[in-house]
């Protein structure tokens, strides 16, 4: 499902809007110009951390 929303990367590389990161905000894909986010530093969320660890120790 992910894969398929970020389909969204490629229409923008189609569509001419190279230089563009795309991603998840809430439910919709939002379209940030990199120059916007180049050199940003965002904290990270210690708690997302811990979830993705115990997320890649699941079994398959």
């Amino acid at each position: 499902m992910l894969a398929a929303r970020l389909g969204a990367a490629v229409e923008a590389l189609v569509d001419g809007e190279p230089g563009t990161m795309v991603g998840l905000r809430g439910d919709g894909i939002q379209h940030t110009p990199l120059n916007e986010v180049a050199g940003e530093q965002r904290p990270l969320n210690p708690e997302l951390y811990r979830l993705a660890g115990v997320l890649a120790a699941l079994p398959e």
